[in-house]
């Protein structure tokens, strides 16, 4: 009986792995210099969870979500979450010095 051919991954599947790759790729630099700013503000504009999440990804720019909430010890959800306030609120106080 002939073995059954292995394909590898799903096309489907490796094309949405490159795009994430991209993206991440394109993302994360912009993500970890806002991660810069907001740490680096003199105001307290960080809950204790952002600002520990914020440092990880500075500390651990290539890692993935998964990983950094891995390393909190927090659901991958949380940690975007901490992650998507602390940019916002880097954006905004970038803002508001340059206005």
């Amino acid at each position: 009986m002939p073995e059954p051919k292995t394909t590898g991954a799903n096309p489907s599947q490796a094309a949405l792995d490159a795009a994430n790759r991209q993206r991440n790729a394109t993302l994360t630099p912009r993500i970890v210099e806002f991660a810069r700013i907001a740490l680096d503000t003199k105001y307290e504009l960080l809950s204790d969870r952002e600002r520990f999440v914020a440092q990880l990804r500075v500390d651990h720019p290539t890692d993935t979500l998964t990983q950094l909430a891995e390393r909190a010890e927090i659901t991958k959800d949380a940690c975007s979450s901490a992650l998507r306030r602390a940019v916002q609120r880097a954006q905004l106080g970038a803002e508001a010095v340059s206005a």
